[in-house]
């Protein structure tokens, strides 16, 4: 057997999963684009609306996401919680009324690529609880870039870096345990927490997560890689 060569050179670069942050950009949406989204909806002007986007269940802790929708509700009835995903409408909507939360509270429907900015131009937040499992400590969440480059603040917990650039930026909301009195303390504080500038976090997702920046990173490493051989 042919011993293996030594390394040579060797490097480490991170690279996250980026976004197209000139596709998700808040500015690109107009007032009159929320007011038709949010008529076609029936949300009125002055419900608040947090989103999950993305599959349910699975990596995704789908009864702890209700749960805090549950007490959110409960604290602050002005909310109700906007569900964009491919999966089956009708068994998200089971799940949520087997957590005793009103249906006609989850708005539960599907964007595509190009419609997905509107859908979130009107969230006032976003929320995503990921399965801490040792193959989830690299993780990359793309809808966290997604959601920064529309200046949408996020609840979360930490897996991979989401603690460390939460913490870091102040573009949201970090759960360390989900149970009641955790969350009864978030749900104290998101009056402070919808107030973050969008701009503010805009410009953390294009340092952290820009598309081309991040294609620029691959190009160099593809290049130091052929240098080497």
């Amino acid at each position: 057997m042919l011993a293996q060569p030594p390394y040579k050179n060797l490097s480490i670069e991170v690279i996250p999963c980026c976004a197209d942050l000139e596709h998700f950009d808040y500015r690109r949406i107009t007032i009159e684009q929320q007011t038709v989204l949010r008529q076609r909806l029936g949300i009125e002007e002055d419900i608040k609306i947090i989103t999950y986007l993305g599959s349910v269940g699975g990596w995704y802790m789908t009864k702890e996401m209700f749960q805090f929708f549950k007490q959110l509700k409960e604290q602050q009835p002005q909310y109700k919680m906007l569900i964009l995903t491919k999966d089956d409408a009708q068994k998200v909507k089971e799940e949520v009324v087997l957590m005793g939360i009103d249906p006609s509270d989850v708005l539960i429907t599907y964007s595509d690529r190009k419609a997905l900015p509107v859908f979130l131009a009107i969230s006032d937040c976003s929320i995503f609880f990921i399965r801490n499992t040792f193959s989830k400590k690299a993780s990359s969440p793309t809808k966290h870039a997604e959601l920064m480059g529309m200046g949408v603040p996020v609840i979360c917990n930490d897996i991979g870096d989401t603690g460390y650039i939460i913490e870091k930026t102040k573009t949201g909301m970090l759960v360390n345990e989900f149970n009641q009195q955790t969350f009864a303390h978030l749900i104290d504080n998101m009056d402070q927490f919808l107030v973050i500038d969008k701009e503010h976090i805009r410009s953390c997702a294009l340092e952290l997560f820009d598309l081309k920046a991040g294609a620029e990173k691959y190009r160099k490493v593809y290049h130091q890689m052929l240098d080497n051989n």
